[in-house]
């Protein structure tokens, strides 16, 4: 890595927490369930995803005067989707499921809210979740969007 890559790497914890998330994330869902880095354009199956999206930062600076290490703190949203996909008519099943894998997720950060105070993490925290279900002509599906909240120092 150039050292122009490695100076735009540390702008922000965000690649970093990211990555970490993805680890995670793979670690606790069952075997059916991918875990993507971001949405794939490759050809995967539809039934179980994670997506590890977007990512909006604020920050601010809590030292003032001379620079010092990890003198900006970092407040952002990571955006996270879970999609589930079954054919058929029965969309409670497949609403039941997607819950399984946004609890398998939340339990994950919840037993390591610093993420092994990964790259100065403070805490982590499944701050909001939006969900919605869908049927189709051919199935059901079932969409949760977890934004989790991370505090980190830079």
């Amino acid at each position: 890595m150039d050292a122009t890559h490695a100076k735009r790497m540390s702008a922000t914890t965000a690649p970093a927490v990211k990555a970490r998330l993805v680890e995670l994330f793979k670690g606790v869902v069952d075997g059916e369930t991918e875990v993507w880095f971001n949405r794939t354009n490759t050809e995967h199956q539809l039934n179980e995803n994670v997506y590890v999206l977007g990512v909006k930062i604020d920050r601010e600076w809590k030292n003032l005067g001379r620079p010092s290490p990890h003198q900006r703190e970092e407040n952002y949203l990571l955006e996270v989707d879970v999609e589930v996909y079954q054919a058929g008519v029965d969309g409670e099943t497949v609403e039941n499921r997607m819950w399984q894998i946004v609890e398998q997720l939340d339990n994950a950060i919840s037993a390591d809210p610093t993420l092994g105070n990964q790259e100065n993490v403070q805490w982590v925290l499944v701050e909001h979740i939006e969900q919605h279900s869908e049927g189709g002509s051919d199935g059901w599906i079932s969409k949760a969007t977890l934004e989790i909240a991370v505090k980190a120092r830079i």
